[in-house]
């Protein structure tokens, strides 16, 4: 019995933390859907560094595998549209760019740059994988690959509705010059995280209230266990509870 209760308290346990988890991840989900958005309605994480010596950063490809009509939630509305906010460290005209992964890799072909590989937020850091060769690119502004582009001084903007493909972001010099270092922030914008961030804060209240429910269904059989244990008499020679004091 005891054994039982135990792994009962223990499953108890899990439960109770895991819809605890779920909850704090739902209403932070909450917050920064009602707090962290901007006037366009996008999500944005927080502005970070990105640099090269080479003459372009590169993100890896983004796989949309989906047939058209495929990225739909409801009727009219888009499922996702990302927006892209770069600016030059110095002040400089920069280019931002997506198009064709194909594409991207015949324009840099032969080009030195900088392939992100991956990014870690706390605390920030981005890990490359440089491409190396001896050609100088043609301006990005001068090439038609990108489906999206934005070039100039100051923070580009460029706004992007998902589509289904293989995609890479590239972000340049505007003159196609060696040495990029840009500042840049990711937003998102879509119908989904809203209700996302509803059902798992609801979802995380119903299992931690199942996990509540269990230790206490716990603690309560285990409690009335103990309350009514059946009274054991002694054995023979075993002295009772009456005798056990000092003999006066």
């Amino acid at each position: 019995m005891r054994l039982g209760r135990t792994v009962l308290v223990f499953l108890a346990a899990v439960v109770a933390l895991s819809g605890f988890g779920a909850v704090v991840v739902g209403s932070v989900l909450l917050w920064s859907y009602g707090t962290q958005r901007d006037a366009d309605g996008f999500l944005f994480g927080g502005v970070n560094q990105f640099s090269s010596a080479g003459y372009a950063v590169t993100s890896t490809s983004v796989d949309l595998h989906a047939k058209p009509g495929e990225l739909v939630w409801l009727p009219g509305q888009d499922l996702t549209a990302v927006r892209i906010d770069v600016a030059r460290t110095d002040d400089g005209p920069v280019f931002v760019g997506i198009a064709p992964r194909p594409d991207v890799d015949r324009y840099l072909r032969g080009v030195t740059h900088d392939r992100i590989t991956d990014v870690r937020l706390l605390p920030f850091e981005a890990r490359y994988d440089q491409v190396l060769g001896g050609h100088q690119p043609e301006s990005p502004t001068r090439v038609g690959i990108w489906i999206r582009s934005e070039a100039g001084r100051g923070t580009q903007q460029l706004t992007w509705q998902v589509q289904p493909g293989q995609w890479t972001v590239v972000v340049m010099n505007a003159d196609g010059r060696p040495g990029v270092s840009a500042d840049v922030a990711v937003g998102v914008k879509s119908p989904l995280v809203l209700p996302v961030a509803v059902a798992v804060a609801s979802v995380g209240v119903i299992v931690l209230s199942l996990g509540v429910g269990l230790l206490l269904l716990a603690t309560r059989r285990r409690a009335r266990a103990d309350w009514t244990e059946p009274y054991r008499p002694p054995s023979d020679g075993e002295p009772s509870p009456a005798t056990t004091g000092r003999a006066r």
